[in-house]
């Protein structure tokens, strides 16, 4: 159908001025959050080793580490005043005050609510030893403002902080300056003090500097030694590498040696076999020619006798052969018409498929586009009516509606299955009909081909009787025209077989284009469906007048105009099936009458293969010519023979370099085997190196420790105490080293994915154990689509790293 008329246009609209009734309050019980982001940037400094906390009313909420890129969010609750502090060891502090309560008025307007994000940036500046400088109010406040109808900066605020931190900065820079004349007294004072201090410094740091080299020199002296025992320990490996190539390669050229003599020694054996059968074949040639004169002696006898048995074969044999080639004319056209039902069968079956398939695709493209636009809808009207959804009118309408949808929709589920069960119902059927059908089409190609072996059989046997009663010169003559008029039937089956192939590639193109005429109706039905949706826009604001009776009236008028319209597509679809069956029984007498002219000719072959055989007869005058012809045949038999022979010779050497090659491949493939073995174990002792080294650093970080015992509790705990920035550096790093030997203990397996559901993200974590020490890598994914990989450092901090490294890392 390429167009819709006003009345379908008419059913179409109410159809979803209904559905905006049937439609949820989806905003109501929804969790209303505000969202804020940026990014934090350290002036000279690492963004990772920062902090940002956020708090409301004085209690901590949530104190995140940015990652590299220093990007940051958090999502709050309205009607809430938080606080983020941004802080850095080494660096001046800075909070900012986010205050999200919003007016009632603008909660309930939908083209505000919700708010998009909010975006800022926060720099921190280096704290001045000298000058300690600490910002106890926020330096900036972050509220929603009725001018702009949206969440902004106060500038206010801004500038009356800005003002009482440069009065605070000019009070410290004038304390600072009666502080500096004060300690330059003192400096003064204690400059003599100062030198005698520096003197004994510099005798004390001379004294280390002697002890520094000592010990340099002691351990260059053990690094060296280490170094020549390394050495040593490789020019041994390589040493025995080399031996065994040497081994191997002495192994491997006995081999290629006793191979070669091998083939020398077939070779040899081949000349010789192939010289006493050429002495066969000549004493055998003489024993032949002695046979053939005598042979041409009684060959005179019964030429007389032959003469008149010839003529009376002749007319017998010249009237079987017509019976003969009308018998196989009529069994070569039931074959071809069996032949040609089949192909027929198979094309309609494949016709069949392909239509089915067009219509399934056609009905899921439908059902697809009916969904999209389903979908749309639903976001039109849930935007429409969010201010709507708290009303207690369309509560209960909401709830009527819902129960006569879930009617309805369990109504079309029972509907599609009932549909789905018959379509199944039917498929099946029609596969047992195929197979019988092809069963029965078996059934008779085998029947047909066990009457073409009887036929054949009787032929061979016609040919050996005709052997033997014709003369060897007449059977070669009629041997060479049976050849030519073979070469011709050849000549014209494989014109026919071009034309059926020409007319199945028409066919083809024909069904090729009227698939590209459907593909075209039905985005030309596409198209002015998206006009009638767009005109259904224009018209929503009819949606309240219409009420859920008319909306059932027309849904099932619109069910009416469907059921109409599929038995007229049902029609249309019967009436090209019954063009499509006279076009093929057209076809069909169109190939009876061809075959019917392919009789003909071939009775009309059958009469000239008659004539000409009735003039070979006249060729058995002249035997001392075709006795010639006979020597010449015998001597190409020989030179064929001899030729296959070699050929024989050939082959055999051929298998036999084959099979060298072969060696050889074996041999490359366990060189390369043994050099991959030789890198696994390499890259093993590396890793084993690797290990030690770790075990070994571990260790004296265990010693620097202070001996004394590691904290312990549950891994959270663990984790949380580790990174508690008011315990002291040695707390922390005794919390580190108890936190990665519970990892150990946790997650012994070589690999442990752990994922983690959170508001707006998700959170997946690789825990890779490699010989009892545990990385930790993470993937976080966002709902707006952005994807960020990071891996735990020594000190617990996450770091940023490539999608490619997370990868490689964690797919071992």
């Amino acid at each position: 159908m390429a167009f819709i008329d006003k009345k379908e246009f008419m059913n179409i609209k109410y159809i979803f001025i209904t559905l905006l009734f049937f439609l949820p309050a989806l905003l109501v019980g929804q969790k209303d959050i505000f969202i804020v982001f940026g990014k934090l940037k350290v002036k000279g400094g690492d963004e990772e080793k920062s902090t940002i906390t956020l708090t409301e009313n004085g209690n901590q909420i949530k104190e995140v580490q940015p990652p590299r890129n220093g990007k940051f969010e958090f999502e709050l609750d309205y009607d809430k005043n938080y606080i983020l502090t941004f802080k850095r060891r080494g660096y001046i502090t800075k909070k900012i005050q986010v205050n999200t309560k919003v007016p009632a008025a603008a909660k309930n307007d939908p083209m505000l609510f919700p708010f998009r994000p909010y975006e800022f940036r926060v720099t921190l500046e280096e704290q001045n030893d000298d000058n300690i400088v600490v910002f106890n109010q926020p330096v900036g406040r972050i509220k929603y403002d009725p001018s702009i109808r949206d969440f902004g900066y106060d500038m206010d605020y801004s500038k009356s902080i800005q003002s009482k931190i440069a009065q605070q900065e000019k009070e410290k820079k004038q304390e600072q300056a009666q502080q500096k004349k004060a300690q330059d007294k003192a400096e003064q004072a204690a400059a003599e003090i100062e030198a005698k201090r520096l003197a004994q410094k510099e005798k004390e740091r001379r004294a280390a500097e002697e002890r520094a080299k000592r010990l340099a020199r002691e351990k260059a002296r053990a690094d060296s030694l280490k170094r020549v025992e390394a050495e040593q320990k490789r020019k041994d490996s390589i040493a025995r590498a080399r031996k065994i190539a040497r081994q191997k390669a002495r192994a491997d050229s006995l081999k290629q040696a006793q191979a070669e003599q091998r083939r020398k020694d077939s070779i040899a054996e081949a000349k010789r076999i192939a010289e006493e059968r050429e002495r066969r074949l000549a004493a055998e040639k003489r024993r032949q020619d002695s046979i053939q004169k005598a042979k041409e002696e009684a060959e005179k006898r019964r030429l007389a006798e032959l003469e008149r048995k010839r003529k009376e074969e002749a007319e017998r044999k010249r009237q079987e052969a017509i019976e003969r080639a009308q018998r196989l004319a009529k069994e070569k056209a039931r074959a071809d018409s069996i032949k040609r039902v089949e192909a027929e069968q198979r094309r309609q079956d494949s016709i069949a498929r392909a239509r089915k398939l067009a219509r399934e695709k056609a009905r899921a493209d439908s059902l697809k586009q009916a969904q999209a636009e389903q979908r749309r809808q639903d976001s039109i009207a849930q935007a429409k009516r969010a201010a709507e959804a708290r009303e207690a009118k369309l509560a209960e309408l909401k709830r009527r509606q819902d129960s006569i949808q879930k009617a309805k929709e369990a109504a079309e589920l029972r509907r599609k299955r009932e549909a789905e069960q018959k379509r199944k119902e039917e498929a099946e059927q029609k596969r047992k009909q195929a197979i019988k059908r092809t069963r029965k089409l078996a059934h008779e190609k085998a029947r047909a081909d066990s009457l073409l072996k009887v036929q054949e059989a009787q032929r061979r046997k016609d040919s050996i009787a005709e052997a033997r009663r014709v003369a060897e010169a007449r059977e070669a003559k009629l041997a060479e025209i049976k050849s030519r008029q073979d070469s011709i039937q050849k000549a014209k089956e494989a014109a026919e077989l071009r034309r059926q192939r020409e007319a199945e590639q028409k066919r083809k193109e024909e069904a090729e284009q009227k698939r590209k005429e459907a593909i075209k109706r039905t985005r030309k039905l596409a198209r002015e469906k998206a006009r009638a949706d767009s005109l259904l826009k224009v018209q929503e604001a009819q949606r309240r007048k219409d009420s859920i009776a008319e909306a059932r009236r027309v849904a099932e008028a619109r069910e009416a105009k469907l059921a109409e319209i599929k038995s007229r597509q049902d029609s249309i679809q019967k009436a090209k099936e019954a063009a499509e069956l006279r076009r093929q029984r057209e076809a069909e007498q169109k190939r009876k009458e061809e075959a019917e002219q392919k009789r003909k000719e071939a009775i009309k072959r059958t009469r000239k293969l008659a004539r000409e055989k009735a003039r070979a007869d006249s060729l058995l005058k002249v035997q001392e010519a075709q006795r010639r012809k006979d020597s010449i045949a015998e001597a190409r038999r020989v030179a064929e023979a001899r030729e296959a022979k070699l050929a024989e010779i050939k082959s055999r050497q051929d298998s036999i370099q084959k099979v060298k090659e072969a060696a050889e491949l074996r041999r490359k493939r366990e060189a390369e085997q043994k050099r991959k073995e030789e890198n696994e174990q390499r890259r093993r002792e590396a890793a084993e190196r690797a290990r030690k080294l770790a075990q070994q650093k571990a260790e004296s970080q265990g010693k620097q420790t202070n001996g004394d015992d590691l904290p312990e509790g549950t891994l959270a705990e663990l984790e949380n105490m580790a990174k508690n920035s008011k315990l002291s550096d040695a707390e922390r790093q005794k919390a580190i080293k108890a936190y990665k030997n519970k990892l150990a203990e946790v997650y012994t397996r070589q690999k442990t994915v752990k994922e983690i559901e959170k508001p707006h993200k998700k959170i997946t974590k690789v825990f890779i154990n490699e010989n009892g020490l545990v990385k930790v890598y993470m993937k976080v994914k966002h709902d707006w689509g952005g994807v960020f990989y990071f891996i735990e450092d020594d000190d617990l901090t996450y770091r940023n790293i490539s999608k490619s490294i997370y990868l490689t890392e964690t797919s071992k």
